[in-house]
């Protein structure tokens, strides 16, 4: 991967962050690809894996949202030059059925009127425009709704 390829991912990893109807920041994956990638939250305690939304530079990937660290991998159909607002809507609506902190947190309810998978009964989150699919797990062979 070149260095203009990074530099097109990070470019299109804040345009989607500014879009997005919660506060999230943005880290750069040290340990692979160095772009940056959306930073959905932690759901436990400073040790443990983060939610988080990203593309790897790659000429033909598509956007993905990890679940604690890639416990849950889930993978949209949109690529690089897809809308930003396009994309942060996809990442918004799997976050929030994801149950990710960023997307679940007090600030995102009242900025969205979104609540928690626990009270989704009442008032469920939009339904995703964005075909997923689904992929095996890594760590158990089993299928994941993607």
């Amino acid at each position: 991967m070149s260095h203009d390829e990074v530099e097109a991912v990070d470019r299109q990893a804040r345009l989607v962050a500014a879009h997005l109807p919660f506060s999230a920041e943005l880290d750069a994956d040290m340990g692979g690809t160095f772009a940056l990638q959306i930073d959905l939250g932690r759901r436990g305690g400073p040790d443990d894996p983060r939610d988080s939304a990203g593309i790897d530079p790659e000429p033909e990937a598509t956007w993905w949202l990890d679940v604690e660290g890639g416990r849950e991998t889930i993978v949209s159909d949109l690529r690089l030059d897809a809308e930003p607002a396009v994309v942060a809507d996809w990442i918004a609506g799997e976050a929030r059925r994801a149950g990710s902190p960023a997307a679940t947190s007090a600030t995102a309810i009242a900025a969205t009127g979104y609540r928690t998978p626990a009270s989704m009964a009442t008032r469920p989150a939009a339904p995703s425009t964005t075909p997923s699919r689904s992929v095996p797990s890594a760590e158990t062979g089993s299928e994941l709704e993607r």
